[in-house]
């Protein structure tokens, strides 16, 4: 398995010890998760500007947690502390129907450390699944629970440790990406299905780069999206009465993957299409007042005026009322349509990434047969691409719950 830890933690005698390595790595991955969720519940993007911000809070530990690490975890905490590599809260942690012993985090001579991926050996065992339930969470049906039959078919190569931390370096917050690849050697994972329909995993956290070196029970796989997706899903607001030559150019654009590339030329504040991608994006999930500062959206309502207003139609009343409408169609696309139609076909091991399938490489004909199949019937602007992949194998150590229009295309409230 793969634990995260300091680099000074592995050079020293702890480095051969794998149950301090392990407790290290827990309290590590838990106040990165405490940071993250901090910093997105506030909207804040990057990795934090001061190794304090992560690392000042505690970790709850309850003394089964421990166990489950090590029965003889005592000595070792003992240890840790007294060569300044954990810290224990001396006051007493004691919640309503929630009682832990003592709460820890990573030692401040630690906190500027280099956080690195490294090896434990670990007997093999099969992951233990627990759903998250949230008042507004959707049900786990046919679908769904096919994905999450499969989770425990991929897995990251122990031995491409090292290539993994330059993978996660290149992300915008290196250790939370570093965090995310340590979390699958947990022996529980979680699986949910969000408002929208979403589905999400430990594996829907991992970046790309990530993704792209899972394997199958040793396999290779291969990854297929939709390109500009959300672009193209505003291709089904169009009605009776719009504009034919602006909706067959945006078409056009979505259609041939030039949308991006479009906007960037029209709006020189974007330099490249990865700019002028990000700030479309924030274009739609905006209110309405700020997005209208954008000079993104400024480029767009002189290129595309009747979409324009359908945009700040849609989120009139509340500008969730976008996300509710693209993430809500790409849900039923992706299980509705996508996973319905492989799984018919074929009980392969498949993982979803929102917009994204993966599979093995044998399978993967049949997979982009099933994503063109949901384009046509959708009739949207998009094509499927193929993502960058393991290039070989390796061997190895429905009902969706959503409500349509007559059409089959969900509309947003408020939509005239």
């Amino acid at each position: 398995m793969l634990v995260l830890v300091p680099h000074s933690l592995c050079d020293s005698p702890y480095g051969n010890d794998k149950h301090a390595l392990k407790i290290v790595s827990r309290i590590v991955c838990d106040q990165i998760d405490e940071c993250h969720n901090f910093r997105s519940s506030f909207y804040l993007e990057g990795k934090p500007s001061n190794p304090a911000h992560v690392f000042t809070g505690w970790i709850n530990l309850h003394s089964s947690d421990l166990k489950a690490i090590s029965s003889g975890y005592r000595p070792t905490c003992v240890n840790l502390e007294r060569d300044g590599f954990i810290q224990k809260n001396p006051h007493y942690s004691n919640f309503p129907q929630k009682r832990f012993p003592y709460s820890y985090r990573l030692h401040s001579n630690c906190w500027n450390d280099q956080l690195t991926l490294c090896r434990v050996q670990q007997r093999l065992s099969k992951k233990k699944f627990h759903r998250v339930v949230g008042e507004s969470g959707g049900a786990l049906n046919e679908q769904y629970l096919a994905a999450e039959r499969h989770l425990d078919s991929f897995s990251l190569l122990e031995d491409d440790a090292a290539q993994l931390d330059v993978i996660c370096e290149k992300s915008s917050w290196p250790d939370l990406q570093r965090q995310h690849v340590a979390r699958l050697y947990q022996s529980s994972w979680w699986s949910d299905v969000d408002e929208y329909g979403r589905y999400h995993t430990p594996l829907t956290n991992l970046s790309k780069g990530i993704r792209n070196c899972l394997r199958c029970n040793g396999q290779g796989i291969v990854g297929f999206d939709f390109a500009n997706f959300q672009p193209a899903l505003l291709a089904l607001l169009s009605k009776a009465g719009f504009p034919e030559r602006e909706r067959e150019n945006y078409f056009t654009l979505c259609k041939k993957g030039r949308i991006y590339e479009y906007m960037a030329d029209r709006c020189p504040r974007y330099s490249c299409r990865k700019e002028a991608k990000m700030g479309f994006l924030s274009m739609l999930n905006m209110k309405n007042e700020d997005m209208r500062k954008m000079p993104m959206f400024c480029a767009f309502e002189q290129s595309f005026p009747t979409y324009a207003y359908l945009i700040q139609k849609i989120k009139e009343n509340d500008h969730i009322d976008m996300a509710r409408f693209l993430q809500t169609t790409e849900a039923q696309m992706m299980f509705g349509g996508v996973v319905r139609s492989f799984r018919t076909k074929s009980d392969t091991p498949f993982f979803t990434v929102h917009d994204a399938i993966y599979t093995i490489h044998q399978e993967k004909d049949m997979v982009r047969s099933a994503l063109q199949a949901v384009i046509d019937q959708w009739n949207i602007p998009t094509m499927v691409k193929e993502e960058n992949h393991t290039s070989s194998p390796t061997p190895s150590p429905i009902n969706v719950g959503m409500n349509r229009d007559s059409s089959g295309v969900p509309t947003p409230s408020g939509l005239i």
